[in-house]
């Protein structure tokens, strides 16, 4: 969930990363291409927070279960229906239980199909 994985996973996979350091014309430009399924795959640290519109993700990944209800259930609103939700938590922690607590109601409200 920090920059330098972001940036990581960009370069391992060959997909655009999103990231308060990108100029703010390409990183407009590269959410419009996503929005559009122009697309397909962007990593980023707070991704799901900035751009990208609701419902217009097939497939989110979330690292770390630290953030609040109301920052995670808008995260979940940019899934589309029927899409997946996977949450990456590190056993042992507070994360597993808080996400074994929110990730029912949370799939509910979103329509996604959600696999911890």
């Amino acid at each position: 969930p920090d920059r330098a994985s972001a940036y990581e996973l960009s370069a391992r996979l060959l997909v655009p990363a999103i990231t308060a350091e990108i100029p703010a014309d390409e990183r407009r430009a590269t959410l419009r291409a996503f929005a559009a399924g122009e697309l397909h795959t962007l990593v980023g640290p707070r991704l799901l927070d900035v751009g990208v519109p609701e419902h217009c993700a097939e497939v989110a990944i979330l690292c770390g279960g630290g953030f609040g209800n109301a920052q995670r259930a808008a995260r979940l609103r940019r899934v589309r229906p029927g899409g997946r939700v996977y949450e990456l938590t590190s056993l042992g922690t507070m994360e597993v239980g808080r996400v074994h607590r929110q990730r029912h109601g949370d799939a509910v409200r979103s329509g996604a199909v959600h696999d911890g």
